[in-house]
């Protein structure tokens, strides 16, 4: 009886035991942080230099002009600039803003070129006579007659306006190390891959100022000869008229401004893919194509980057890369085929929540 007695105090002191530590194991389990969801809404705000050069020709109205600046150039040349993008992310969702303004020109001068003409002889035929039976053969020797003309200046300006408005979706996003053959679910590294669509206005007001100083054509001496033949080649007679000066002639130079004001909408498509190589480090490569000439559009513009990504502090990151852009419109009175390239670098910040 008394072992009896024993176990039964033993088994009431587990289940009080049990019924005492259960709640708090639980609330210890409670307690555990949950698993960190992404955040549903991100806001990045990106700031940057690009250092741009520009290449290519243009044409307003009848003047056409080869632009070739160097980054240098530009800066020399610079007036203003301001580039910058903003994104907002809802889950896979974004849109984005991205701005490039800058006003800046460039002098083109070519020249002087020598310009000649002969040396010729000019010659016409009239009937003369009555009813026209003779023919007078009047006749001019013209010797050879260079000048120089320039050299010609043009003070080639443009203000340029971008804004690109798009809206995409993320249609991949897996960890890297899923995609490497090797789960790991303590790294963060992931690897995105979103597509997008917009438009990318454009507004550009060219001006172009010519200056060709006066041409002189010097004087020259010509030799004028007339041959008279009577009806049915009865008689001919020729009549010599020996050498006579010309006198030189100085035209007036141009000045004269080309201008225009245009603006028209690309629509495009583009694809853009980030990598994380470490925690800190990403690489991000975008590119676009559109115009496709739809309406006032260009006949083809299009985008490519490749940029390296630093984040060294929660909020902020460093970024720095290449980036290219192209347009090819010719419409009205603008003509432009241009591509502006160059390093980029700046700093983005991120919300997120």
């Amino acid at each position: 009886m008394r072992k009896s007695g024993r176990r039964r105090g033993a088994w009431v002191c587990a289940l009080a035991l049990a019924l005492l530590l259960g709640p708090a194991a639980g609330s210890a389990r409670a307690a555990e942080p949950a698993p960190a969801e992404p955040p549903r809404w991100e806001i990045l705000i990106a700031p940057y230099a690009w250092g741009t050069a520009i290449s290519g020709d243009a044409r307003v109205k009848e003047v056409e002009v080869d632009v070739d600046m160097s980054f240098k150039d530009i800066l020399d040349q610079l007036n203003i600039a301001f580039f910058g993008k903003l994104q907002v992310r809802r889950d896979r969702a974004f849109v984005f803003v991205d701005t490039v303004y800058a006003d800046l020109g460039d002098d083109v001068s070519a020249g002087p070129v020598t310009l000649g003409y002969g040396p010729t002889t000019l010659s016409t035929t009239v009937p003369v006579g009555p009813r026209g039976r003779g023919t007078a053969l009047a006749t001019v020797d013209i010797p050879r007659v260079e000048t120089q003309v320039g050299p010609a200046d043009a003070d080639f300006n443009l203000k340029l306006l971008t804004v690109d408005l798009a809206a995409g979706y993320r249609i991949f996003s897996k960890p890297i190390a899923e995609l490497l053959g090797d789960p790991d679910p303590e790294d963060p590294r992931r690897f995105h891959v979103d597509l997008f669509g917009g438009g990318r206005y454009w507004q550009l007001e060219p001006e172009i100022q010519l200056s060709v100083p006066p041409v002189r054509v010097p004087g020259f001496t010509v030799n004028p000869r007339l041959a008279l033949t009577g009806p049915r080649g009865r008689f001919t007679r020729e009549v010599d008229f020996g050498d006579i000066e010309v006198a030189g002639l100085t035209t007036a130079g141009i000045e004269a401004d080309f201008d225009d004001n245009v603006w028209w909408i690309d629509p495009f498509l583009g694809v853009r893919m980030r990598g994380d190589l470490t925690e800190q480090i990403s690489l991000t490569l975008m590119g676009d194509v559109g115009g496709f000439g739809i309406g006032s559009a260009a006949d083809l513009s299009w985008q490519a980057a490749g940029l390296l990504g630093w984040q060294f502090a929660e909020q902020w990151t460093v970024i720095a890369g290449y980036r290219a852009r192209g347009v090819d419109r010719d419409q009205g009175n603008l003509a432009i085929d241009l591509v502006m390239q160059g390093p980029v670098m700046g700093f983005v910040w991120r919300w997120q929540r």
